[in-house]
C-alpha cells in the first residue's frame, strides 16, 4: 500500500476508472464486475479463485490466486482520494502510522476485517481510529483535513499547514 500501512498478507486494491456514462449504459458497477466475473470463470484457471461481492458499498471483484495466495479487490471506483485522505492524516503525526498498522493487525488477527464476512474491512477500523484522533479531547491528535461533505479542508494559513506537516493537504 502506497501509505505504507501493509504487510505480507495484505491484499491489492485495484480501481479500474471507466466514464460514469459507460458504467450506467453496462447496468451498473455490480453488473460490468459480473461479466469480468464471468469472462474469468471461462478462462478455467484451476489456482485461481474468483468472488463477486455485488451488494458491497462500493461493489467487487475479489480474486484470490492459491499459488500465491496473491488477493486482489478490483472495483470500479479509483482509491485516489482515498489514499490521499489517508496519508494527509499519517504526515501530520508520526505515531498515527504504527497505531493504525497495530489496528489493522490485530482485526486481521482476529479475523475480523473482512467486508465479505459481514465485517469492518481494514479501512474501516483506520477511518474510525482517525475519527478518535481528531476528536481527541482535550486537544485533538489530528487536525481534520475534510469538511462533512468529504471534500479536502483548504487552510488560508501556510504556517498552519507547515506546522501539522499537511503537505496539499
Amino acid at each position: 500500500c502506497a501509505c505504507q500501512l501493509d504487510d505480507d498478507s495484505a491484499d491489492l486494491d485495484v480501481g479500474v476508472t471507466l466514464a460514469p456514462r459507460d458504467v450506467a449504459a453496462a447496468g451498473g458497477d455490480a453488473k460490468i464486475l459480473g461479466r469480468w466475473l464471468d469472462v474469468l470463470r471461462e478462462c478455467q484457471a484451476t489456482t485461481l479463485r474468483t468472488t463477486l461481492v455485488p451488494k458491497a458499498f462500493v461493489p467487487l471483484l475479489t480474486l484470490q490466486d492459491d499459488m500465491s495466495s496473491l488477493v486482489v479487490d478490483l472495483s470500479l471506483r479509483a482509491a485516489t482520494d482515498k489514499l490521499r485522505l489517508v496519508r494527509c492524516y499519517l504526515d501530520q503525526d508520526h505515531r498515527v502510522r504504527p497505531v493504525l498498522k497495530a489496528i489493522k493487525d490485530w482485526a486481521k488477527a482476529r479475523g475480523i476485517s473482512s467486508s465479505i464476512a459481514g465485517y469492518i474491512n481494514t479501512f474501516g477500523y483506520t477511518v474510525m481510529a482517525l475519527a478518535v484522533f481528531i476528536n481527541l479531547q482535550p486537544v485533538p491528535l489530528l487536525t481534520a483535513v475534510q469538511d462533512v461533505s468529504g471534500a479536502f479542508v483548504e487552510s488560508s494559513d501556510a504556517d498552519v499547514d507547515a506546522a501539522a506537516g499537511r503537505n496539499g493537504c
